[in-house]
């Protein structure tokens, strides 16, 4: 059908656009945050052991490692969490030190505290500097994050809209063919027991299962309920199939638009 092949264009060309503006938006927040490293490192790693080191730094904080002796990588010893009162703003209120206590007096935990210490003191002494560096960086790419951000949900709007729109189309398709002729359905090549064919609820708590044939006799004037026949399958544990013809008034457009759209993969 020529619209939805033009409906599925118009996504195509927008999730080229989405992906654009993600990566535009990915490149703007990786310099945001080399910014914001740069900062931290400026402050604190001058007056830290050298092999400490600092991770996954952005404009929620940053995590300083220490090499441990009994593990091949890095451990985590004390992150900085950066506050915000205000999230549309994006701006650091505080600087907050997170860290775990023990009992242990190891040489490697004895070392942590004595780093904890050293940035408490950073802190103490120039909290209010790192700051307004830190939300420099953070102004930086304000209006442009903003922005694209903006860019981006509007087109994920668009695609949804129009994902919307082809499901749309494709279910009155199918119960257009299902008013019509009627749909059949054949398990999936490896489904020796037809558990890939479709099911209705066709009353609470009463499911025909195992759906071969479907055929949609009349709806209800009100667009609710309709009549529909068709037959079912059986398999024994040979393989062997039966086919039993089923007939139900009343049943739920719902069930039956469900019904259509589990068995859209597996018509014949």
């Amino acid at each position: 059908m020529k619209k939805l092949e033009v409906l599925r264009n118009q996504i195509a060309e927008l999730e080229v656009v989405q992906k654009n503006i993600r990566l535009e938006l990915s490149e703007a927040n990786t310099a945001k945050n080399s910014r914001i490293e740069k900062v931290i490192s400026k402050y604190f790693l001058g007056s830290l052991p050298e092999d400490v080191t600092i991770e996954s730094t952005s404009d929620s904080g940053t995590t300083f490692n220490l090499p441990h002796p009994d593990y091949s990588q890095p451990r985590a010893i004390l992150d900085l969490r950066f506050d915000k009162e205000n999230w549309s703003s994006q701006e650091i209120d505080d600087i907050r030190a997170s860290f775990y206590s023990t009992n242990e007096s190891s040489v490697f935990e004895l070392t942590r505290m004595t780093i904890i210490g050293i940035v408490g003191r950073v802190l103490l002494d120039s909290s209010e500097e790192i700051k307004k560096e830190v939300n420099l960086a953070i102004l930086q790419v304000k209006d442009i994050n903003l922005q694209m951000t903006k860019e981006l949900m509007g087109v994920e709007k668009s695609i949804s809209e129009k994902e919307s729109e082809i499901k749309s189309i494709e279910m009155d398709l199918l119960l257009e063919q299902a008013l019509g002729d009627g749909l059949e359905y054949t398990p999936e090549p490896d489904d020796k027991y037809g558990r890939s064919l479709p099911s209705i609820e066709v009353r609470y708590n009463s499911v025909v299962e195992n759906i071969s044939k479907l055929k949609v006799e009349k709806i209800s004037a009100s667009g609710k309920t309709a009549t529909i026949s068709g037959s079912s399958v059986r398999y024994t544990w040979d393989g062997e199939m039966t086919e039993y013809p089923f007939s139900y008034d009343k049943v739920k457009m719902d069930n039956i638009k469900y019904c259509l759209k589990r068995g859209k993969n597996v018509m014949k």
